[in-house]
């Protein structure tokens, strides 16, 4: 067993104990995948934000996004637990952002 391998079955193991790693690890494999899982279009628009109590908030760049995902809300929580295989994510909550390239590039408040 490699290195990594072996890397890997240890934070597995260590985030069945722990639930904010293991939120931490869903998010992230989410935020990896995101356009694979919802598709070009939709990842556009929204994005995974956070993860808490089996509750995915997505952010918008544009309000009017933010009712308009209601429609595609159980279409995209039926991908989001077909992609990890198990229901993971029970509900999705939404929140207009500043546009994500924007966010992303914006300069750390650490910084200042």
């Amino acid at each position: 067993m490699s290195a990594h391998q072996q890397l890997k079955d240890i934070i597995k193991a260590m985030a069945r104990d722990n639930p904010v790693l293991s939120h931490g690890l869903e998010l992230a494999a989410l935020e990896r995948s995101w356009e694979e899982i919802v598709g070009k279009e939709l990842a556009q628009k929204c994005w995974p934000e956070r993860l808490r109590d089996q509750v995915l908030w997505l952010s918008t760049d544009n309000p009017s996004w933010t009712q308009q995902l209601r429609f595609y809300e159980k279409d995209i929580l039926s991908k989001i637990n077909g992609f990890f295989k198990r229901q993971t994510i029970y509900a999705l909550r939404y929140e207009p952002t500043k546009n994500k390239r924007e966010v992303l590039s914006a300069p750390s408040r650490a910084a200042e």
